[in-house]
């Protein structure tokens, strides 16, 4: 592995400057942008299906998600502990708690992979779609489920290797991973030089072993121990260590729950109005990730600096890198909400040859263009108190958020009979709910005390 250590890494005093954040920030960004990139390319990959064919990836791609929650969770309350633990400079136990993190990403996915890869089609006919694009979904999810321990493996190894402030590693595994993952997909499905020509499996089969491939190529390199942080199996898995993960991932597995299935009772209301309004939909948020991503860089960094500054006894510095980083993903993702917004109608057209299809899109995507700088709130501030191990108030923001701010306001939009777009505009009343109460709570300073507590 690469040995490019970050000011975070380097024997200087830990500090909060901008240069600091954009270090952390910028190489979690271009990693969560080739993520994206591999959601636009498996839509573009089904495009000629039509829109049963987007619809059936969409679908599979939340369930996704909806798999991964738990090891979301887990790899987060994992960087909360390897980061305080690295900015105590205890590294040893920095490696024993990402030891038992992988360990346990991989039997949680192991269990979590068992019903989809039997039941499949209850699993897609639990969207509401059409039954065609369920027939499809159902096959992309059986194959997403066959490969999901190696995808949890691969979340985790990255937000290990981020929480002790490598971003360079985690990058050239991004790099490494989406490029197999788009190239096999792209030639599985089409049956490009001399392959099979597998359809809607091809992109499962092609992401799978494409992920599989990088993955254990980069475990075996840290287990060699060529990193500054080496795996410790003897004496890493104890009850005291699993309390603490626990502890802090418990609210994070909980929240992530409460997103995943909103986020599937949302799908299951905009499903309402037919396939193409879905498949808009889903096409929007892949393009819009785009600018979220930016968002979720930043919160990655804001959660290391603010972990490893506490773990040095510097609460106060903690809260001002919260603040630097929350304008500075406000500045960059309002930038690049407006140069989406002004290529919407193009965009659209490259996912889809549909044209309804294409109108839906680009004027979702231009509507929420008007929350990027909202979300970019949410995702620092949210890193930042995650870093710190208060977990529990973002479970708080993100319920009510989601509840009142989008579920049942788009189910009253239904029952008065307005049009899709009514829906789609429920977004922004969500995320600023939750940017409200996450600045409420960061300015309080609570979460200052939380390191204490799992220490």
């Amino acid at each position: 592995m690469s040995q490019a250590k970050t000011p975070t890494q380097q024997d200087q005093p830990l500090d909060a400057s901008l240069s600091t954040v954009w270090f952390l920030a910028w190489p979690s960004i271009l990693s969560n942008l080739l993520n994206t990139a591999v959601g636009i390319a498996h839509l573009k990959v089904v495009a000629p299906l039509g829109a049963s064919g987007v619809a059936a990836v969409i679908t599979g791609h939340r369930f996704y998600f909806l798999l991964q929650a738990i090891n979301i969770a887990l790899s987060i309350g994992a960087a909360a502990l390897i980061s305080q633990a690295w900015g105590s400079n205890n590294k040893q136990e920095a490696s024993r708690v990402a030891t038992t993190a992988l360990a346990m990403s991989a039997l949680i996915a192991l269990g979590l992979s068992l019903p989809p890869i039997f039941f499949p089609e209850v699993i897609a006919n639990a969207f509401g779609i059409e039954s065609a694009a369920a027939q499809q979904a159902a096959i992309f999810i059986r194959w997403l489920a066959l490969f999901n321990v190696v995808y949890a493996f691969n979340l985790m190894l990255s937000a290990v290797l981020r929480a002790t402030g490598d971003v360079i590693n985690p990058l050239l595994l991004a790099l490494a991973t989406s490029s197999a993952n788009i190239s096999l997909a792209w030639m599985l499905t089409r049956g490009s030089f001399g392959l099979p020509e597998l359809g809607i499996s091809g992109i499962g089969i092609g992401s799978g072993i494409g992920v599989s491939a990088t993955t254990l190529t980069f475990l075996l390199i840290l287990l060699r121990g060529h990193s500054d942080l080496k795996l410790r199996w003897q004496g890493a898995i104890t009850r005291q260590r699993l309390a603490r993960l626990l502890h802090i991932g418990i609210p994070v597995a909980l929240e992530q729950g409460v997103i995943q299935f909103s986020l599937l009772a949302f799908l299951a209301i905009v499903a309402v109005y037919g396939t193409e309004a879905y498949a808009a939909y889903g096409i929007g948020v892949t393009i819009l990730s785009l600018s979220f991503v930016i968002g979720i860089g930043f919160g990655i960094a804001s959660a290391t600096i603010t972990g490893q500054l506490l773990g040095a006894g510097q609460p106060e510095l903690a809260k001002q890198s919260g603040w630097k980083t929350m304008w500075l993903a406000v500045t960059i993702m309002s930038l690049f909400a407006i140069l989406l917004a002004s290529n919407a109608n193009a965009l659209a057209a490259f996912m889809t040859h549909d044209p309804e299809v294409i109108e839906l899109s680009s004027n979702f995507i231009r509507l929420l263009a008007f929350a990027q700088p909202i979300m970019a709130v949410e995702f620092s501030l949210a890193g930042a108190l995650r870093g710190a191990g208060d977990t529990r108030f973002p479970l708080l923001s993100t319920f009510t958020g989601l509840l009142f701010g989008r579920i049942l306001l788009a189910l009253l939009f239904i029952q008065l009979g307005l049009s899709v777009y009514w829906v789609f505009a429920v977004a922004l009343t969500d995320f600023s709910i939750k940017a409200a109460l996450l600045i409420w709570r960061f300015q309080s300073g609570r979460w200052q005390h939380k390191f204490k507590a799992h220490t």
